[in-house]
């Protein structure tokens, strides 16, 4: 119980109210899931822009790994706070996103709001993220990407993401 009450007093001594200061950029690394098979997982590379407290943009390189095939995918998403804690926030957001899985036919009808050609998809990404500020620069990040590109490419993801210190503090 000591050691619970110290981490919680070390954790809140350091949160940041923000999502990001305005104007900041922020780099991350995630390792990411699918929903529908735990056992398809990968990772991404993003880069976060925020022009004021509240939004964010967020473009994000990423690769799947599948049992039949390395999956490449690229995501652009608005984020907005939702809801803002004193330790940790939610943020929502929609966007793009494409990937170059090769689909069936099946798979493509069953797909919402996407176009493909059997190669490519181009689709509707939806994001659901949780921040949890580790200290003033670094956050951990955990995101459910609900994906329209059909095939189930839905994720969940887990990672760091680390905000670049403006004005030098």
């Amino acid at each position: 119980m000591k050691l619970f009450i110290k981490v919680l007093f070390f954790l809140t001594t350091n949160f940041v109210i923000a999502q990001h200061e305005p104007g900041a950029w922020v780099i991350g690394g995630q390792l990411m899931t699918r929903v529908s098979k735990i056992k398809d997982v990968g990772g991404n590379f993003q880069v976060h822009y925020a022009p004021n407290c509240y939004s964010s943009y967020i473009a994000e390189v990423g690769i799947l790994n599948t049992k039949d095939d390395i999956v490449p995918e690229f995501g652009i998403t608005i984020n907005s706070i939702m809801f803002n804690f004193q330790s940790w926030m939610i943020t929502g957001g929609m966007g793009f996103v494409a990937n170059s899985a090769e689909l069936t036919k099946k798979e493509q009808d069953d797909a919402i709001f996407s176009f493909s050609n059997g190669n490519n998809s181009l689709g509707v990404l939806l994001k659901l993220r949780t921040l949890i500020s580790l200290n003033k620069w670094w956050q951990m990040s955990t995101d459910f990407n609900f994906k329209t590109v059909g095939g189930d490419f839905s994720t969940v993801n887990l990672g760091l993401i680390y905000e670049f210190p403006l004005k030098g503090y």
